[in-house]
């Protein structure tokens, strides 16, 4: 199976293979292996998406890249893979704002997609204050919560957040499979409803 991504970064990849292996394991599909094709591509959308709007829009906008790219060539990917990481703002009951981290992915054939969202965490308010506060992408500053160095490309703020329990590439797995899970369960999802 050949999958076309729109990103460089190890721990998306390191995603793609993992929900691929997963998907044909879980369907009972001959593993014929995985060869993920990464490709830089915009978002089109700021550097550190803050809504849900963002994150679909990012994600679609990577893949649709994705696809005019590759259409000028005949050696075409399977699929075609968008993603994006960042926060969205909701209200809980009390009607305090919250901010969490979400992991979303749009996949598509080159015909049609699907999305597919991560867990999500809660953000604290001293990393809000810093991103949405004063402008700076997460990535550039999780280092000094993590204690580490290069942390986007490793377990992430993912796995800052939740001490390594969900890291960086988990994330993206969940969100991977949520979205591709429609191409291979075709029975439930193209079920026409019954009134």
């Amino acid at each position: 199976m050949k999958i076309a991504i729109g990103s460089l970064r190890q721990p998306k990849i390191n995603a793609v293979e993992s929900a691929v292996i997963r998907i044909q394991q879980s369907f009972q599909l001959p593993e014929t292996g995985v060869e993920v094709i990464p490709k830089a591509v915009s978002s089109g959308i700021s550097q550190m998406p803050l809504s849900l709007a963002d994150l679909l829009q990012g994600s679609f906008n990577r893949a649709q890249s994705l696809i005019d790219f590759f259409s000028r060539g005949s050696d075409k990917p399977d699929f075609y893979v968008g993603m994006e990481g960042g926060f969205f703002c909701q209200a809980d009951p009390q009607t305090t704002l919250v901010h969490f981290l979400q992991s979303w992915v749009f996949v598509s054939d080159g015909t049609s997609g699907f999305f597919g969202a991560s867990c999500a965490v809660p953000v604290p308010a001293k990393i809000v204050a810093e991103v949405v506060g004063q402008g700076r992408e997460l990535g550039n500053i999780i280092d000094k919560y993590g204690k580490g160095r290069n942390i986007r490309d490793k377990g992430g703020a993912f796995g800052v957040l939740t001490n390594g329990i969900v890291e960086r590439k988990e994330a993206f797995v969940q969100a991977l499979i949520n979205a591709m899970t429609p191409f291979f369960n075709r029975t439930v999802y193209m079920q026409k409803c019954k009134h």
